[in-house]
């Protein structure tokens, strides 16, 4: 969708993620696996039950996964393992997809399909994601002309271990990692008279 403050498109996270969730669950049950927070704001259970009223859904914080993945864990480690079923356990062969509410979720795709089975298909939003910017670059042009890019990441915390997760995601080294304040985000208002 075009925003138009942003005088750009903009592709949200959660609406790409819900539109699969609800095509793939075939009328089964849909799972949303996220942090604490997603789970508490129910975004995603809003954005499908505006797609589907009458989907079942099935929502579950799961905290201990982010820890995991930043500790580098992976989906063949028996602590992961071990988490995955505790978490998944009452949905086993119940639903038809499973969202996997979080960014770090999909680097242990690998442990949560063998565990859910082949008749629950995971939802990697971010791949959802991928596919609708695709699409939106293809239908409005890429924005520069030049093919040429680059990545900036701005963190509140520990730099290091957002480079070492984020270049497991991207599968490239991560170059430019700032540390940043978060108030440096806020616009200070000047007093009067200056």
């Amino acid at each position: 969708m075009w925003h138009q403050e942003a005088a750009a498109p903009v592709v949200g996270v959660i609406e790409p993620g819900a539109r699969r969730a609800v095509a793939a669950s075939g009328q089964k049950p849909i799972g949303i696996i996220a942090t604490e927070s997603t789970i508490a704001s129910r975004s995603y259970y809003r954005a499908i039950r505006a797609l589907e009223p009458r989907a079942e859904l099935w929502e579950r914080a799961c905290p201990l996964l982010v820890p995991m993945v930043e500790e580098g864990r992976t989906g063949d480690d028996p602590l992961v393992r071990a988490a995955v079923a505790e978490y998944l356990a009452p949905i086993r062969g119940r639903v038809g997809s499973l969202v996997l509410g979080c960014t770090h979720y999909p680097l242990l795709k690998a442990a949560l399909a063998a565990y859910m089975g082949a008749e629950a298909v995971l939802v990697d939003s971010a791949e959802e994601v991928a596919g609708e910017v695709a699409a939106v670059l293809e239908r409005v042009g890429p924005a520069g002309q030049d093919g040429g890019g680059a990545v900036q990441c701005y963190v509140t915390d520990n730099p290091e271990r957002f480079r070492a997760v984020g270049e497991r995601f991207l599968g490239a080294p991560l170059r430019d990692v700032k540390l940043v304040e978060p108030e440096d985000f806020f616009v200070q208002e000047q007093p009067a008279g200056r």
